[in-house]
């Protein structure tokens, strides 16, 4: 329900009791109670003052919508709306709007509260009103966005724990690690891949040892036959991670593909190796092997050798 000068509009059947948000336009006070009235009747009361701006909406929903990640639609946002920031805390559900800064509440009928948006900026009555009109579509996107960022980081959580366990079973060196995981996630950038992939692929490259027996690592020299029986990690982390809901096939291709050449001298003998594998197969042969950048021409793309030379 909210309430200006003598009129009321009840959209909920009765009055409520607790102001939750409290506007003044055209020197009129409009309080907000209980809950949010629907987008329609948001509409009408921005039309009925002669504030609602067609513009407001123009693209933003089409550029939301086109967005990557919970991110992106933050920065689209900001920028469409030129406002100072706009940020998602996930321990805050109230509604409020002082000081230039509006704390908008994310309602999932399935999820429940997913939290708070935050816009910061020179903000005043006939933004929110706006805002609100169109907030119907703006919580649905969000809504997306939210509960697939709280899926990768499930996701990484898992992994992560996978990664542990294996570098308890194969007594890896942890600073050498640390370094090669770094120089992937700082490689992959460069080319424009997401560092939550990269962050992922970066600690799950080798998950497929975990299925090797423990006397191919205790090892200091390997057979024909152990090498054999150690190349099967690749299609063993395939294996289980394809069996994870949700996980990204550029990953399981990374995981896969990641010991290929494009010269065809990889275990599988695959020519054809997507970018990400090629990256951490790079950084393996110079960080781990100490194999010259000079001598891996032909087998990975120009560009990565070129950008290792440089950031290498």
């Amino acid at each position: 329900m909210f309430e200006f000068k003598n009129l009321v509009i009840d959209n909920f059947g009765k009055a409520g009791k607790k102001v939750i948000l409290k506007l003044d336009i055209k020197n009129h006070t409009i309080e907000i109670y209980d809950v949010l009235p629907d987008s329609e009747t948001l509409y009408f009361l921005a039309n009925f003052f002669e504030i609602f701006d067609p513009k407001f909406s123009e693209n933003i929903i089409s550029k939301i919508i086109n967005s990557n990640n919970l991110n992106d639609v933050l920065n689209a946002m900001k920028k469409a709306w030129d406002l100072d920031d706009v940020l998602y805390d996930e321990n805050n559900f109230e509604i409020e709007f002082s000081n230039n800064t509006f704390y908008f509440p994310i309602y999932s009928k399935t999820a429940g509260s997913l939290g708070t948006v935050i816009l910061k900026g020179n903000l005043n009555s006939e933004f929110i009103i706006n805002f609100l009109a169109i907030s119907d579509a703006i919580t649905s996107i969000l809504e997306g966005f939210i509960l697939k960022m709280r899926v990768s980081e499930l996701l990484y959580s898992t992994l992560e724990a996978l990664s542990k366990a294996l570098t308890k079973k194969i007594n890896v060196d942890e600073k050498l690690q640390k370094e090669i995981e770094n120089k992937i996630i700082n490689l992959g950038e460069k080319f424009n891949i997401p560092k939550d992939i990269l962050k992922i692929a970066s600690k799950i490259y080798d998950l497929g040892k975990i299925g090797i027996p423990d006397y191919v690592f205790s090892k200091k020299e390997l057979s024909k036959e152990d090498l054999e029986i150690l190349n099967k990690h690749v299609e063993y982390g395939y294996e289980i991670l394809s069996k994870i809901e949700d996980i990204p096939d550029q990953i399981l291709k990374a995981v896969l593909y990641h010991h290929e050449k494009k010269d065809g001298s990889g275990p599988l003998k695959v020519k054809d190796v997507p970018l990400l594998a090629q990256i951490i197969g790079i950084v393996l042969e110079v960080v781990e092997n100490k194999t010259p950048i000079d001598a891996l021409q032909g087998k990975y793309d120009e560009k990565l050798i070129e950008g290792m030379k440089k950031n290498g």
